[in-house]
């Protein structure tokens, strides 16, 4: 369960929207009544980035964990914003990066002179930031915005390290014609945390998944150095191997090759007086979405409290019949 309230200037209450990014509720919006007031009982646990929206102009962006069996809360006011002033540094040395991309409460601005940004008005509470500089590892943290104050440069640093680079080329044909694979990577090991606050600093949710056809290629920069794991789903296909452990190193480029087999499929076919019906979408569903994703990464469910991840093909796939009204999904 989710519930909270969304606070304006005058700390009255705010019809805003709250739509879920990313994780295992991504795709639902759950919106706030006439004194801010929003709430739901049933929802899959797991770790999600939401945004909040209201109709005047204020928004924000924040994490929020999801637990089993648990009433988890989640309160914005925007009456007292803060001012935040930070630096993107270069990991090695220190040395300052100009032009790096820096998200913050789902606003975004570049980092210019010295590696400095600002952000004029960022609401109280712990705001999700991200930052990307092409030839750098992608890094994210959840910041503490303390209500009215000024955040000086020095009391906020992000510290990007070179990145690495993974070339996936897709071999095989199998599977409905008319759909891309959908390619997932997952940390292997311990991953960078950072020593201020302890946090993982990779935000894989912007990796994932990555849309790929048969007998193409697609190079995913600014990952961070170590292990993955690549695994490919394709509607009436299966990998081979299922997964696949990658080693990637900072400041390189490495190439994986992934193939796609026929799997055990449901095939059918959807027509109209007779007639086949074409670009109906047609869906699979498990009862139990986030099981049938972790049965099929092996994964206990701590593994969603961990990372930002959506449910995998295993619990929902979609898709359009081709020109014969025919569709084909894997059987998992």
């Amino acid at each position: 369960a989710l519930q909270g309230h969304v606070w304006g200037p005058s700390a009255a209450g705010l019809r805003a929207t709250i739509s879920f990014l990313h994780g295992s509720q991504e795709g639902r919006p759950l919106r706030c009544d006439g004194e801010g007031a929003f709430g739901a009982t049933d929802l899959y646990p797991g770790l999600n980035i939401v945004a909040i929206e209201t109709p005047i102009g204020f928004s924000a962006e924040r994490e929020v964990r999801l637990r089993s069996r648990q009433e988890d809360l989640l309160n914005i006011g925007f009456g007292r914003p803060a001012a935040v002033y930070g630096r993107v540094l270069d990991n090695r040395d220190g040395a300052p990066l100009v032009g790096a991309e820096v998200m913050l409460d789902g606003k975004l601005t570049t980092s210019g002179e010295e590696g400095v940004f600002y952000f004029p008005q960022i609401a109280s509470g712990v705001a999700l930031a991200t930052v990307y500089k092409p030839g750098f590892a992608r890094y994210r943290e959840s910041v503490p915005i303390t209500a009215g104050r000024v955040i000086e440069a020095d009391k906020l640093e992000f510290r990007l390290s070179p990145g690495a680079s993974l070339e996936i080329v897709l071999e095989g044909a199998a599977g409905n014609l008319r759909s891309p694979a959908q390619i997932f990577l997952f940390p292997v090991g311990p991953q960078r945390v950072n020593s201020l606050r302890g946090q993982q600093t990779y935000p894989w949710h912007l990796v994932s998944p990555i849309e790929l056809l048969p007998g193409s290629a697609k190079v995913i920069e600014g990952l961070p150095d170590g292990h993955v794991i690549v695994t490919a789903f394709r509607p009436g296909a299966v990998a081979e191997p299922a997964s696949t452990k990658v080693r990637v190193y900072e400041g390189k480029s490495v190439q994986q090759v992934l193939k796609l087999l026929p799997g055990p499929a449901l095939r059918g076919r959807i027509v109209r007086a007779g007639k086949p019906v074409e670009s109906a979408r047609v869906r699979l569903e498990a009862p139990n979405r986030q099981m049938a994703s972790e049965v099929v990464l092996q994964k206990d469910p701590e593994f969603n409290q961990e990372l930002v991840f959506p449910h995998l093909p295993a619990g929902l796939q979609e898709l359009l019949t081709d020109g014969e009204g025919r569709f084909q999904f894997t059987l998992f």
